[in-house]
């Protein structure tokens, strides 16, 4: 259940790189049609308890595979600052320093909200 959680909203949060592939892609009854068909041990077509979670199994493994595809792409995207489906060093190098940038920037937020609390502590020390 975690998993289909996760898929979910992985799903949701890379809407906009789904957009590009759904021209591309198989339509999802075809999809489903053959991990029946790949369930069906013995051809009956009907699912027994056993081939249903041969087939959930299956399933949750396509979405997995699709999941990481898609994660790869989107973290290629992010280094490919141009948009020319190549990676140069400079923009290697441009993603490290925003990296590091961003880094930065949130171990100063997080110093700024443990002052109050550090200071606090302190003051009623000494009381």
């Amino acid at each position: 259940m975690k998993v289909m959680g996760a898929a979910l909203l992985v799903t949701f949060l890379c809407a906009p790189v789904y957009a590009t592939e759904v021209t591309q892609t198989k339509s999802v009854p075809v999809q489903a049609d053959n991990l029946f068909t790949k369930a069906d041990k013995d051809q009956d077509g009907k699912l027994d308890q056993k081939e249903f979670a041969a087939f959930k199994q299956l399933q949750e493994e396509r979405m997995i595979r699709q999941i990481k595809q898609r994660m790869s792409k989107m973290q290629f995207s992010a280094f490919d600052k141009d948009g020319d489906s190549e990676v140069t060093q400079d923009e290697l190098k441009s993603a490290r320093i925003e990296a590091r940038q961003k880094m930065m920037q949130q171990l100063r937020e997080r110093q700024l909200q443990l002052k109050p609390v550090v200071s606090t502590a302190v003051d009623s020390a000494k009381k």
